[in-house]
């Protein structure tokens, strides 16, 4: 798993390919099994990273292959096209109907 990670795939990668969910690969680290890479986003400044969000979301990339491709979370996504003036989207924004928890 670590030479698979250190061949250049990202974390969620690694996790996707070999099962495992992101508390057991912080186990491992915990353990020293994996060594990380020191940031997500592979050592990229933010407004580098928010550069490459902003031309993927021009290219029409979902948010979920936005982070596929640069190594990060959907989170870091929507932060990033929230900095660029993207408004959030409607269904992520609303966590709970509280129209319906009030009226319940």
């Amino acid at each position: 798993m670590q030479a698979f990670y250190e061949a250049g795939h990202t974390r969620a990668q690694t996790e996707r390919r070999f099962s495992i969910r992101s508390s057991s690969w912080s186990a491992a680290v915990a353990r020293g099994d994996l060594t990380p890479v020191p940031a997500a986003t592979n050592g990229a400044p933010r407004n580098e990273t928010r550069g490459r969000v902003a031309a993927l979301l021009a290219e029409g990339c979902s948010y979920t292959e936005i982070a596929e491709r640069l190594g990060v979370s959907q989170p870091t996504i929507a932060f990033h096209a929230r900095r660029l003036g993207i408004p959030a989207k409607r269904g992520a924004a609303k966590r709970y109907d509280w129209e319906a928890i009030s009226a319940y």
